[in-house]
């Protein structure tokens, strides 16, 4: 693995509160957060050695609050890795003392936050009065440790939004004054924790390469040097020498709070689309970002999918989910489009977060005279990687969408639920609030709620055993019984493309009544298991456990 870095979450707390964050739950747990132990971490670092890993970044979180950071990389150091870097919000290296241990126990790099040029625009995007003043302390004190000869890079990260792009060369210039010559830049990054944030912060492609070539255009004093995150390298070869994309010839693995041998090169699939010209491209990059997948060709995948569906029964029914991502006008777009493509019963899911929003996604769902939204209710649930930590369900806001629907109105709304969720220590659902959820639904027209039985909740957790199989086909037995006097049906949702023998899926379907969507789930790139890190209305539960990815290639999203 020579060149292969490793990096280390080192803990999940951070004393910074960015209003763009992808894990906000997470990062405001602290309290409650079981870190990983010094012996844990270090041997997590012996570990790595052995597996012949060069290199070793530390990461959070933000690694700075762990009292013993200097000790780690001091055991890094010891167990032979000469490439040991940092990344950082920059506050706690504000305080010299504390930035000496680190650099006198061998600390080689250091990646600091820098989201502006002013105090009042990055600390405003970190939600942390004065964490502007600490990190430009401690770049002048970095830079006055490699005057006096410390071998150190020193590099800065810009994430880039609507509020700092146009900013971005005056960012750099500060940066460049305090001896920085590398400046990491990469996108606002979607997922389902920040999702109703991504209409204030995602910025589309070419904006982003606009923004960063008019911030490089004709050199920056210092001469300084753009390395690029999550963004396609090939976009911004207009920079010349003045980019640098090493980053994509070096693979980095992430190892959390789990066992190297399991989680080593674990990765989230369907982040990354690669169009036409990426075929035939020999670099080293991963492609382009999901949330910068071209909308207008998002909607158009979306709605060819949706005629097949329709085209695969003799109803012409369809069902969609995962539009989680589209903006207002393209939603609308989307839905109106759904409507055209042919007259059966077409049936859309909703999770109750969006970029476009509820209101949006409602006013298009009548304005587009869609039968049927189906609600996909996911309690809170426990973080695989620090079990201590719960993720938000959604379980207010759609009981707070529920008052949207009219009886008798176009759309009508149903329920959709994981079975699992009814006898489940990780992601528990309350019988009691869903038979609620279910009567205030009947109240507005619902006539059914759809269940998944899958063999487990998610990939990470295991698979329910024998006592977790009883509790879960009880609960629902239990749950059918108490929607006959509500007027609701509950309807099991087969497995896409089969029920495998003995499963649970298959011992629920004795108790109530099974269908299959094969031929109406409209089957389209950001609908299946590769995109359910960051979609709310992706009934994941209905695929069966497979890598997948987001296969389309569409025309390329600009020139090279």
């Amino acid at each position: 693995m020579a060149g292969d870095t490793l990096t280390i979450e080192t803990g999940l707390r951070c004393n910074n509160r960015c209003v763009f964050c992808n894990q906000p739950p997470i990062r405001q747990a602290s309290e409650v957060l079981e870190e990983p132990t010094t012996a844990e971490l270090m041997r997590r670092i012996a570990a790595a050695r052995e597996r012949g890993f060069q290199s070793i970044a530390f990461s959070g979180g933000e690694p700075t609050l762990r009292p013993d950071l200097a000790d780690l990389i001091a055991h890094a150091r010891s167990a032979g890795f000469r490439r040991i870097s940092l990344t950082s919000n920059g506050r706690m290296l504000a305080y010299p003392a504390f930035l000496d241990r680190l650099l006198d126990a061998g600390l080689t790099g250091v990646s600091l936050s820098l989201l502006g040029p002013t105090a009042e625009v990055h600390d405003a995007l970190t939600d942390a009065p004065g964490g502007f003043v600490q990190v430009v302390r401690a770049l002048r004190h970095l830079g006055a440790r490699v005057g006096a000869g410390t071998p150190l890079d020193v590099s800065t990260i810009t994430a880039l939004m609507p509020q700092n792009i146009g900013l971005l060369r005056d960012t750099l210039v500060l940066a460049g004054s305090l001896g920085v010559s590398l400046h990491i830049v990469q996108p606002y990054i979607a997922a389902a924790e920040n999702l109703a944030a991504a209409d204030r912060y995602l910025l589309p492609l070419d904006d982003i390469v606009r923004g960063i070539e008019r911030a490089m255009d004709g050199g920056l004093p210092h001469g300084g040097r753009i390395k690029p995150f999550n963004l396609p390298a090939c976009r911004l070869d207009a920079l010349g020498d003045r980019l640098e994309t090493s980053s994509y010839a070096t693979r980095t693995f992430r190892e959390f709070a789990g066992d190297l041998d399991v989680r080593l090169g674990f990765v989230t699939s369907g982040q990354f689309y690669r169009v036409a010209r990426c075929e035939a491209c020999d670099r080293a990059c991963p492609g382009i970002h999901v949330e910068h997948f071209p909308p207008d060709e998002a909607v158009r995948l979306i709605v060819d999918a949706a005629r097949a569906a329709r085209a695969a029964n003799p109803e012409g029914r369809v069902t969609v989910s995962s539009l989680d991502l589209l903006p207002a006008a393209r939603l609308r777009q989307a839905l109106l489009e759904l409507r055209d493509t042919g007259t059966g019963r077409t049936r859309v899911f909703w999770g109750g977060v969006a970029r476009a929003g509820a209101d949006a996604f409602f006013h298009a769902c009548r304005e587009a005279r869609i039968d049927e939204v189906c609600l996909l209710l996911r309690p809170p649930a426990r973080r695989v990687s620090g079990r201590s930590t719960w993720l938000p369900g959604n379980l207010d806001l759609l009981e707070a969408d529920l008052a949207r629907f009219r009886p008798g109105v176009a759309p009508a709304p149903s329920l959709f639920v994981v079975g699992n969720t009814l006898a489940s220590d990780d992601a528990p659902l309350d019988p009691d609030r869903l038979r609620s959820l279910c009567a205030a639904a009947a109240e507005r027209g619902a006539s059914d709620l759809y269940v998944a039985a899958p063999e487990r909740l998610n990939d990470p957790y295991p698979p329910a055993d024998a006592a977790q199989r009883e509790r879960v086909l009880s609960a629902l037995d239990d749950l059918r019984r108490a929607l006959g006097p509500l007027g609701m049906r509950m309807r099991l949702v087969r497995t896409l493309g089969g029920t495998a023998p003995g499963s649970l899926e298959e011992a629920a379907a004795g108790i109530m009544t099974a269908e299959s969507w094969d031929h109406e789930m409209a089957q389209h790139p950001f609908g299946g298991l590769g995109a359910g890190w960051v979609m709310w209305s992706n009934p994941i539960w209905l695929h069966a456990p497979r890598e997948a990815s987001i296969p389309a290639s569409p025309p390329d999203p600009g020139p090279a």
